[in-house]
């Protein structure tokens, strides 16, 4: 008996195209989905150690060279691999010797691979891929996928040294590939159990229709000699009734076990916690799961049928940016994160991941809607951004005074510096100096010295104006800037920041603390912010070598000074 299956060339294709479907989707899975989302996550986590480490170099490098002293860093390496995720982090010096390691081990050690010379030396980011139980770029193996990344160190142009960091990104992997089996699997299962039916259904169908043609073939012969034989046709009716009987029978037990077939099914689509739903190119709810209609505030009886604009946003038309009309145009996965209310009234980030699904002709039927809660994610995000601003501003800021450190206020001074050069503007600096400052740590002790800073620095801050920087320049020396101001409001500006750092006493009752200052205006043959810092220099020298507490103007700006008042 020949098999209906292989008749009709409608049924053959639905069959191989079912097979073709689901195989093509763990192809696309293995071979497209997953080395992608392994490429985002080295990418990412390379930009965020990159980051990282250009941060800290501000803490591990000082005038060109790479600071280890592993009492002044070790404990600080120790926070940030805690709080980062990272393993490792590793300081070479510009020949490839490990100068500092969290790992003791490490240090002495040199980097002698191409990579390091021909990348990293260049002033290149290098980072790799670490699988489980393979080895690094340095030859040790690791029980974790790790993100190892290079990142150069340089100062005015020049490699000085590189920071290695290995990030561990096990956890990430993990719920990538969770998450890629679980959106694997489902179709995988739908077309299985979509092949099984359909073979069930032409087995039966196959056989009943043979039935009937038998039958038919013996009516025929009953009919040519019905007068002989109608006790034998009469018979044969009969049988042939008793057959289509037990054929309805089978077909009512094959509905049954469909029926049972569409509960699995149902069972199946419901076990997805996540809210999931899908859309014909009308963009009508075909079906959905108690999550989604959960967050969308429905049940799942109003929501089936309905245009999801309609239904959802009393709308009359596709809402602007909606990542499933795209999917629909683009014929490609979209992802979408945003910020929804959830039913209990609280927000929460999620993200939308939708999925096309062809017709025959290669033509988008329906797209996959799959939402995930990400709000966590996006808090760590927030919480790491929160931690990198403070700890850029403990960088720039004086524990002491609370005023802007050396190197910050060189930072300020250098861009306003290029600044006034590009537009022709003035700029001023003062350099200040506390007279006879030794004495007061010698005679009051240290604490003294620390609370007359504090307050000679807040004698400074409370006389420049809002647009003026003041920073702490060194141990008792500060420096001023002052856009926009030539030399005379420089020197006028210098005598009021020495009247009212008078007023600060060297201890309680005793004698006032005295200030020296030198002042310089930018010249057109300024090369650099270094040519008007010597020039104010050497105008702080001439107010102490004439007897300090005093503001002098350089000598090449003009020749003025003038002394405290006795």
């Amino acid at each position: 008996m020949k098999n209906i299956f292989f008749e009709e060339r409608n049924l053959r294709a639905i069959f191989f195209f079912s097979v073709f479907i689901a195989v093509l989707f763990i192809l696309m899975s293995a071979l497209l989905v997953y080395p992608s989302y392994m490429d985002l996550i080295k990418d990412r986590t390379a930009e965020e150690s990159s980051r990282l480490a250009r941060h800290l170099s501000k803490d591990f490098v000082r005038e060109s060279v790479v600071l280890t002293d592993p009492a002044l860093y070790g404990e600080m390496a120790s926070e940030i691999s805690g709080d980062f995720s990272i393993l490792k982090i590793k300081i070479f010096s510009s020949t490839g010797e490990v100068m500092f390691s969290s790992d003791p081990e490490d240090i002495g050690t040199k980097n002698t691979k191409p990579y390091f010379k021909n990348v990293v030396a260049k002033g290149n980011d290098y980072s790799y891929l670490i699988k489980k139980f393979t080895k690094s770029l340095e030859g040790q193996s690791f029980d974790r996928y790790v993100v190892e990344t290079y990142v150069p160190l340089t100062d005015s142009g020049s490699f000085i040294g590189a920071f290695a960091i290995y990030s561990d990104v096990t956890a990430s992997v993990e719920q990538m590939r969770h998450t890629i089996l679980v959106t694997s699997s489902m179709p995988v299962l739908v077309m299985v159990a979509f092949v099984l039916v359909i073979g069930g259904l032409l087995q039966k169908v196959d056989r009943g229709i043979e039935s009937v043609r038998e039958a038919e073939g013996e009516l025929i012969k009953y009919k040519e000699s019905l007068e002989d034989q109608v006790e034998v046709r009469t018979a044969a009716l009969r049988e042939a009734n008793e057959e289509l009987e037990s054929e309805m029978a089978e077909r009512r037990h094959m509905d049954r076990a469909l029926k049972e077939s569409e509960n699995f099914m149902d069972f199946i689509f419901e076990s997805i916690n996540d809210p999931f739903c899908i859309f014909d190119r009308d963009m009508n709810i075909v079906r959905a799961n108690d999550g989604y209609a959960q967050l969308k505030g429905r049940t799942i009886k109003t929501l089936i049928g309905n245009q999801c604009f309609r239904i959802l946003e009393g709308r009359d038309e596709t809402c602007d940016k909606c990542v499933v009309s795209k999917t629909f145009d683009t014929r490609s996965p979209e992802t979408k994160q945003k910020e929804v209310e959830m039913p209990g009234g609280d927000t929460a980030w999620v993200e939308i991941i939708t999925y096309p699904i062809f017709d025959p002709n290669e033509n988008v039927e329906y797209v996959v809607e799959y939402t995930h809660n990400i709000t966590h994610r996006i808090m760590a995000d927030e919480e790491k951004k929160r931690l990198i601003r403070e700890l850029e501003t403990l960088s720039r800021t004086d524990p002491l005074t609370g005023m802007l450190n050396r190197r910050a206020v060189n930072e300020e001074l250098e861009r306003e510096f290029w600044r006034a050069k590009r537009y022709g503007h003035p700029i001023s600096v003062i350099v200040c100096d506390v007279d006879f400052f030794k004495n007061v740590n010698d005679n009051f002790g240290h604490a003294a010295g620390d609370t007359a800073l504090i307050r000679v620095a807040g004698a400074i801050c409370s006389v420049l104006r809002q647009s003026d920087v003041a920073g702490r320049y060194g141990g008792d020396e500060f420096l001023i800037l002052l856009p926009e101001t030539a030399s005379s409001g420089a020197m006028d500006t210098s005598e009021r920041l020495r009247i009212e750092t008078s007023s600060v006493e060297r201890a309680p009752g005793k004698q006032i603390i005295t200030m020296s200052l030198g002042v310089a205006t930018i010249k057109s043959s300024d090369e650099s912010q270094s040519d008007l810092l010597k020039r104010a220099d050497s105008a702080l020298y001439a107010s102490k070598n004439g007897g300090r507490n005093r503001s002098t103007l350089s000598e090449e700006d003009g020749s003025a000074h003038r002394n405290a008042k006795a």
